[in-house]
């Protein structure tokens, strides 16, 4: 994090606060309004200096500015330190804790619970325990760049998920009967070793590896507790009211659970995970941000906890309460062990 001086980080922190309140560009003027016991001009060149610095953006149509993702960052680096959660709030998240007696329920409703207090998108991941075993792999031919794969499980369960490939000569069927001789009666764990070593001997070329690719990551996401509640919620926001972006957001809790899942696994224990906007490779989507808090079994962090809203959301309350609903996750889940 760059090292600012303090009235350069005063006027960021005050703009990037007004404008999570009001989503409106921050001019100098409305700076003035806010306290700043320095001339209109001094806040102009502060303003033109942090957009110079990368932390602001000057939109064409406007005299105010608006925060980048840089400027985001730097924002919630410095107010983490200092979270503060209300007394009234902190009740209300041990009440909604001290009633729940299943484990799998529990971070079921947690996520609808964080959604409910925070006005966001509440996420719950974890590792589930469950193993799957493959009965059967079938392969559809959906048009010349797709096809379908379909999983059979040895307890009967069918997944699905569509793989985009490249042209290729090799025959589909000849794939789907080399599927089934290799990987029919392993789990998860037992696929991924054999895929991988089938790939790196190079047997069956590239469009095995495809599929294999795509196999694993179905059997994964099937294999890991992945729950969201509220995204209807975030229609409330403008950023997500174009429908690439709404779209853009569907398409990721689609296809990225077993990312997310991978991510909160590896957050430090007390940390937060924290992605905003396109910057993250992990949740490159427009107008977003992603807060994830680690919650724990026996001091063993067994998954995260977080928060998805627009890039403007309110990161003081929606820390404080992911860090709240974390460490009291963790404690019902100690009395449940």
């Amino acid at each position: 994090m760059d090292i600012l001086t303090d009235r350069k980080k005063d006027v960021l922190q005050a703009t990037v606060k007004e404008y999570i309140k009001n989503a409106k560009p921050v001019s100098s003027k409305h700076l003035k309004g806010c306290g700043f016991q320095i001339s209109s001009a001094t806040l102009r060149s502060t303003l033109a200096a942090l957009e110079v610095d990368g932390y602001l953006n000057h939109p064409h149509t406007s005299a105010g500015r608006i925060p980048t993702e840089k400027g985001y960052m730097y924002y919630v680096n410095a107010i983490s330190k200092n979270l503060i959660l209300g007394l009234e709030q902190r009740r209300y998240i041990m009440d909604f804790f001290s009633t729940q007696t299943d484990a799998e329920v529990l971070k079921k409703e947690t996520s609808k619970f964080l959604a409910e207090i925070t006005s966001y998108l509440g996420i719950v991941t974890g590792s589930s325990n469950r193993k799957i075993g493959v009965k059967h792999v079938d392969l559809v031919v959906l048009n010349s760049s797709q096809l379908l794969v379909v999983v059979i499980s040895k307890s009967g369960e069918i997944f699905k998920e569509t793989v985009h490939i490249r042209k290729h000569d090799f025959d589909v069927q000849e794939l789907e009967n080399i599927l089934n001789r290799e990987l029919s009666g392993l789990d998860t764990e037992a696929v991924k070793e054999k895929c991988r070593y089938l790939s790196a001997v190079g047997l069956y070329g590239s469009l095995f590896d495809e599929v294999s690719s795509k196999l694993i990551q179905l059997l994964e996401n099937e294999q890991s507790d992945f729950y969201y509640d509220g995204i209807t919620n975030l229609l409330d926001f403008p950023e997500f009211s174009a429908i690439n972006v709404f779209s853009g957001v569907l398409d990721f809790f689609e296809e990225g659970h077993a990312t997310l899942a991978d991510i909160g696994a590896k957050i430090g224990n007390g940390d937060f995970y924290i992605a905003i906007g396109r910057e993250s490779s992990a949740l490159s989507l427009d107008q977003a941000s992603l807060i994830l808090a680690p919650y724990c079994n026996r001091d063993t962090v067994v998954g995260a906890v977080g928060l998805l809203g627009p890039m403007r959301m309110d990161y003081g309350k929606a820390l404080a309460a992911t860090e709240c609903v974390a460490g009291n996750l963790t404690q019902t889940l100690q009395k449940m062990a």
